[in-house]
């Protein structure tokens, strides 16, 4: 009973101190309460956070455990208590600012039930601030697009920016996987096909649409054709070709497996006097290139004699 009353005591105490936004005294008698309490609670917050199957961080940790606010929250309490809980935001904000972010709510669940990969829901799944504000900024443009279309008809500088910001939006949340902007892209499409006919007529008299598609089956004949040419190239030599310490690259696996082959591109290591992994890369890169170049402009000229024939 002393320690009921004790702990009403308290939970008054910290009312007070929230009626005056004290946070240091909140803290202190949060902590207080727990110790009435939950005398047997554990203290490292941050350290349990972290823990996965016992060990302590880990590549994509943050997706596994104690990261998801809403699945671990009850969990928190229980363990913690009225401080955890007042602490756990603050522990959440400091992994927000980190490049990995933290998983969106629910999504421990769908990595502990093997629904999604762990890498997969750090890197699509997980937001960090920089995330949440280029995306807000996206969706802000969304917004106002939509705006004016419900409100009047878009123009064609409406159309020619809206189609140029659509291809930001998602070419840079592919780059970064920032699932907002990607979102943000989409939507700002749904709102131009709406008005499809208006968009058509815009850009009808800015692009002989003839030309641009000509030009777009060529570069990506280009783009395949040396992705192909480099792919193609390491695939043989990984499947024939020797190491210099005299061992099958075919044999090999992983960083070494990589290096071996693109050493032996390279003319060599450099110690057997080639070029190396460095020079590997250089000959991979500038033989896709010049591939590319040539089967796409090959292409393009053979397109062009064809509508000039």
């Amino acid at each position: 009973m002393k320690n009921k009353k004790w702990s009403q005591k308290t939970i008054i105490d910290i009312l007070n101190a929230f009626a005056v936004a004290k946070q240091k005294e909140i803290i202190k008698l949060t902590t207080k309460l727990d110790t009435e309490l939950l005398p047997t609670a554990h203290k490292d917050l941050a350290r349990w956070m972290d823990t996965v199957n016992g060990h302590i961080g880990g590549f994509n940790h943050r997706a596994l455990h104690g990261h998801d606010p809403i699945t671990n929250l009850p969990e928190v309490y229980d363990r913690f208590g009225f401080s955890g809980v007042l602490k756990y935001p603050y522990e959440l904000s400091k992994d927000f600012m980190t490049s990995a972010g933290i998983p969106l709510p629910g999504v421990q669940v769908l990595t502990q039930n093997n629904y999604v990969s762990p890498r997969l829901a750090t890197e699509w799944l997980s937001l960090n601030i920089t995330d949440v504000f280029t995306g807000g900024l996206a969706f802000c443009s969304t917004y106002k697009l939509y705006n004016k279309n419900s409100k009047e008809k878009l123009n064609k500088s409406d159309y020619i920016f809206a189609s140029i910001g659509i291809g930001t939006k998602i070419i840079g949340g592919i780059s970064t996987t920032n699932p907002i902007l990607i979102l943000s892209g989409v939507a700002d499409t749904i709102i131009l096909i709406s008005s499809i006919e208006e968009a058509r007529d815009a850009f009808k008299k800015f692009f002989d649409w003839d030309l641009v598609i000509k030009a777009g089956i060529s570069t990506t004949l280009a783009i395949c054709s040396g992705t192909a040419a480099a792919t193609g190239t390491t695939t043989a030599v990984t499947a024939l070709a020797t190491a210099s310490t005299g061992t099958a690259i075919s044999t090999l696996s992983g960083a070494a497996a990589t290096n071996a082959t693109l050493a032996w591109i390279g003319g060599g290591s450099l110690a057997s006097g080639g070029l190396g992994v460095a020079g590997g890369v250089a000959i991979l890169s500038t033989g896709g290139l010049a591939v590319g170049a040539i089967v796409g402009y090959g292409v393009y000229r053979y397109l062009k004699k064809d509508k000039a024939a």
